[in-house]
């Protein structure tokens, strides 16, 4: 079977192209793989901030037309920067397992988070970064910051940042993690949804080459990062909402898993985290997303929001945590 990957020119994403289809290649022996890498909209506005160029679609829309158009098969992305919403037609399916799913700052001097001087110019384009960072340390100057792994890193050697807050698995797939000078807790950053994840999309109709992907999925990355995702799909948030999830298997019989998601203000003043364990991930998903709305999470979204989830959380089988807090 000929198998055509489109990914982003970008080093880091034909890096990861290139795991999936080491991994398929190991598995089918008789496939042909060709890569065909392709410029994006985000890849090519890099002056604006993604709300301002429509999102975490701009990575994405160009390969998904290429995939239903026949130009490719698949396309592989970092599960985290595929938006909740995608074409009908396609599907998405977590491939691998998962690398490490925190963010990590890289400084100069080697400075731990805790060290950056007061007034330190840190960057990230993630609001949900931007926003943990300021609950964490409101003297810090939050700015924006785009581009590839590599450029951003030399931002900080050569250039007018202190510091930049990176996922950790994109620098440890770039092997880049030298530079990395501090690790973030869970609990001083919650990861976005899907982080440290790669996901492949593909025509819902080409059932051979799903039957592939599934083949290198993990069961444990799936069922976690799908609820993550469900988090976030049920609080309507997007690329400029400060939201963070993370669902974990506490069971090694897989009988058990926790999942945390934290909505904040985008000063960081305030910050809204629940968490609920029980034996379905999907389940806990719901009633995750129902706690932080009954917790004040929506206003936070939008002031405007709407979202009622309450009836999800009425019959629950999952157990909360109890660690909603403001700050």
């Amino acid at each position: 079977m000929r198998i055509v990957f489109g990914t982003r020119k970008s080093p880091l994403a034909l890096h990861q192209t290139k795991l999936v289809c080491d991994r398929l290649a190991e598995l089918f022996t008789e496939d042909e793989i060709e890569i065909i890498s392709f410029s994006t909209q985000g890849d090519r506005q890099l002056d604006q901030t993604l709300p301002e160029i429509g999102g975490k679609g701009v990575f994405t829309k160009e390969l998904e037309d290429a995939i239903l158009s026949g130009k490719i098969d698949v396309a592989v992305h970092s599960l985290k920067d595929l938006p909740t919403q995608h074409q009908a037609e396609l599907a998405v399916i977590p491939v691998l397992p998962r690398e490490d799913s925190r963010d990590v700052l890289v400084a100069k001097n080697g400075w731990r988070f805790a060290e950056l001087p007061t007034g330190a110019v840190v960057g990230t384009s993630s609001p949900r970064r931007q926003s943990q960072c300021r609950a964490l340390r409101s003297d810090l100057k939050l700015l924006s910051i785009r581009g590839n792994i590599h450029t951003r890193i030399s931002k900080v050697m050569d250039g007018p940042f202190d510091a930049i807050v990176l996922a950790a698995a994109g620098i440890i797939r770039a092997n880049l993690a030298d530079h990395i000078s501090d690790w973030f807790t869970y609990e001083q950053m919650l990861p976005a949804p899907g982080q440290g994840c790669l996901a492949a999309t593909v025509n819902l109709n080409n059932l051979p080459m799903i039957e592939r992907l599934n083949q290198i999925s993990d069961e444990i990355t799936t069922m976690c990062v799908n609820a993550e995702r469900m988090v976030l799909q049920l609080l309507q948030g997007g690329c400029s909402s400060p939201i963070g999830v993370l669902a974990e298997c506490i069971d090694p019989n897989m009988q058990s898993f926790k999942i945390t998601g934290r909505v904040l203000s985008v000063d960081g003043q305030v910050s809204i985290t629940e968490s609920a364990h029980g034996p379905d991930p999907l389940d806990l998903a719901r009633h995750c997303a129902a706690r932080l709305v009954r917790s004040g999470a929506n206003t936070l979204i939008s002031p405007s929001s709407t979202i009622d989830l309450e009836r999800n959380d009425s019959q629950s089988s999952a157990r909360p945590d109890n660690r909603s807090e403001n700050n």
